[in-house]
């Protein structure tokens, strides 16, 4: 087709009707954003053509509910949380612990990173605490964080978290008005970041004994790890024994032999694993997960949290009087 001033014109007449107006953004919103419905229904949405229209998004991130939701950063005890995803991988919770014995040595703090990798405070130049977001008792994000911190340091052991004073009555409400949040805080339209990686050595559920938990782990010594060093290597067998720590979470002793600080330790950690709860009954799969971090900074959804920013509930707007009429003719069929 030849380009000519009269194609161009009917080209951006017919672009600018396909845009999508403020009240057919609302209208949208108001027909197909539930959170109640779980949190399945609501990425579902999300990431939909509907849902990731742009005008549709910028309703997100601007609520006239003013629904503040509080962001309490805090330390609680491992043992009481309820993991809102269905599996937890062996390797994910003891790779970097027992491989490698300075993350092990991190446990106590809560932070089983040791701040390695994360964002340096410009303050204090030291690096911020990674911490697992939580709703109450409920595990939002950062599963394998918490499941690190527990197996090797027990229930008891304190856990550095931020908690989300997040709206509903079960976890797939709560975990939909995390996505919510999440969109409402990305720079683009883009869909909900997720992860789907399979998870093929799931310790989580109760037929995870504390002896095959144990088998498993021993099975694994000698494996490189994301750390880059093996599995109970003979140099983190000798750091371990010969640390304060070894013996308060493991009963190691200087003398132990290599084989047997890797059976104490496997018998240690296989219980702390087996006590993991069994997933909340709302849990969904993997990709329909919060992920704060993939395309946003938590800190940035989390502020939006507590400034009552984030749009996840009706109403999530204004309609102009003649676009409700338009509205409800339709829905009645006039």
């Amino acid at each position: 087709m030849k380009l000519t001033k009269r194609n161009i014109k009917t080209i951006v007449e017919n672009v600018i009707l396909l845009e999508t107006s403020d009240d057919e953004a609302i209208e949208i919103l108001t027909d197909e954003l539930e959170v109640e419905e779980g949190v399945i229904n609501t990425v579902n949405f999300l990431n939909s053509a509907q849902g990731m229209d742009p005008k549709v998004r910028d309703f997100l991130d601007a609520s006239p509910n003013s629904d503040k939701i509080g962001v309490t950063d805090t330390s609680k005890p491992c043992g009481g949380f309820v993991p809102t995803q269905k599996e937890i991988s062996l390797k994910k919770s003891v790779g970097w612990p027992l491989s490698k014995w300075s993350s092990a040595e991190a446990i106590p703090s809560g932070d089983p990173t040791g701040g390695f990798g994360n964002k340096v405070d410009p303050d204090t130049g030291v690096p911020e605490p990674s911490r697992v977001t939580v709703a109450g008792n409920l595990v939002i994000d950062g599963h394998h964080r918490w499941s690190q911190v527990l197996s090797i340091g027990g229930e008891s052991n304190p856990l550095l978290v931020t908690d989300l004073d997040l709206p509903g009555s079960n976890a797939g409400e709560k975990l939909a008005v995390a996505q919510v949040g999440i969109v409402a805080t990305m720079d683009s339209p883009g869909p909900v970041p997720s992860e789907d990686n399979p998870v093929d050595d799931n310790v989580l559920g109760s037929k995870f004994t504390a002896e095959i938990v144990k088998g498993m782990i021993l099975d694994r010594v000698g494996d490189i790890m994301d750390s880059g060093a093996p599995l109970m290597g003979d140099d983190w067998c000798d750091d371990a024994k010969t640390s304060p720590l070894g013996k308060q979470f493991f009963g190691l002793e200087p003398d132990d032999d290599t084989e047997t600080v890797r059976d104490k330790v496997a018998t240690i950690v296989g219980e702390n694993l087996a006590a993991l709860p069994n997933f909340d009954t709302a849990a969904p799969s993997r990709d329909k997960m919060p992920q704060f971090s993939m395309e946003t900074e938590p800190e940035d959804v989390f502020d939006n949290f507590a400034q009552g920013k984030v749009n996840f509930r009706e109403p999530f707007g204004n309609v102009s009087e003649s676009a409700s009429k338009d509205r409800w003719k339709l829905l009645a069929g006039i």
